[in-house]
């Protein structure tokens, strides 16, 4: 009912407001022939009119603005509240794990170190030896080690490096100008035996190491605090803790845009070598 009422009274205000403009028009066309009034009283009323509607459009202009500015608060809004509640589920999901599986941390120190020596022995079988300059990467059957890595999309500058990890997993992911590696051979031996994308379904790709010492372009190490402080932060500059735990966790360090061949030794794929 109030919405009636205040309808009328807006459509009586105008109608007050718009009197003074359009009555010396109608005044004028009383002493005037028949083919003098189209014109004059045109005219008179489109100035009249740009005059009275200016205010009035600059003030929709400014509700739309007002309204365009509200809907993105909104939206960040509920962008943070949706990687909250993914990192508050990732977060129980690997307590219920932990508890359902009866493991305590001793347990998984245990097999974390059990996994960190067969990682070593294979290296050592292989005559391969691991150093803060060493790197592994699981190649996709598109690449080909002796012509070098390229990045999926080096174009894409926009992609930040904490946008690459949160959606480097995705199979929707178009890529970025960064090249995923891992300091972990363990690391890159799980993920070539397993598909992160298809919920660990069993794989066979192949395995490469990379010397750091030989790669020309730029690279981070997001093990380190001081990267992480840098880039590894949502779109406020706060900590991204969901993606710094993937980075932590794969031990990544991104590579820009592209890896020479003379860098990378082919190490083969987990069927050839662990026989």
């Amino acid at each position: 009912m109030k919405r009636i009422k205040y309808s009328y009274l807006l459509c009586f205000l105008m109608a007050i407001m718009l009197f003074p403009f359009l009555q010396p028009v109608q005044t004028a066309a009383e002493d005037t022939s028949f083919a003098d009034i189209t014109p004059v009283a045109t005219v008179s009323t489109v100035e009249a009119d740009e005059g009275f509607l200016e205010p009035i459009t600059d003030w929709f202009g400014s509700i739309g603005e007002n309204v365009e500015g509200a809907f993105k608060g909104i939206e960040e809004t509920v962008t943070e509240i949706v990687s909250y509640i993914g990192d508050l589920v990732e977060t129980v999901d690997e307590a219920i794990s932990t508890f359902s599986s009866g493991n305590t941390s001793s347990d998984e120190v245990k097999k974390l170190q059990n996994k960190v020596n067969q990682a070593d022995d294979i290296l050592d079988d292989l005559g391969l030896k691991s150093n803060e300059h060493t790197v592994y990467r699981v190649l996709r059957e598109d690449e080909d080690p002796d012509k070098g890595i390229f990045a999926k999309a080096p174009e894409r500058e926009h992609i930040t490096i904490a946008g690459h990890v949160n959606n480097g997993g995705k199979r929707t992911f178009k890529g970025s100008k960064y090249i995923s590696t891992t300091k972990s051979f363990d690391v890159a031996l799980e993920n070539a035996t397993k598909d992160i994308m298809d919920d660990g379904k069993s794989q066979d790709l192949r395995i490469v190491q990379i010397d750091l010492n030989k790669v020309t372009e730029k690279y981070y190490d997001l093990t380190d605090p001081a990267i992480q402080d840098k880039y590894l932060v949502n779109s406020k500059g706060e900590p991204w803790e969901k993606v710094r735990r993937y980075a932590n966790k794969s031990q990544e360090l991104l590579v820009e845009k592209s890896i020479p061949a003379n860098a990378i030794t082919l190490i083969g794929r987990p069927s050839e070598f662990m026989k």
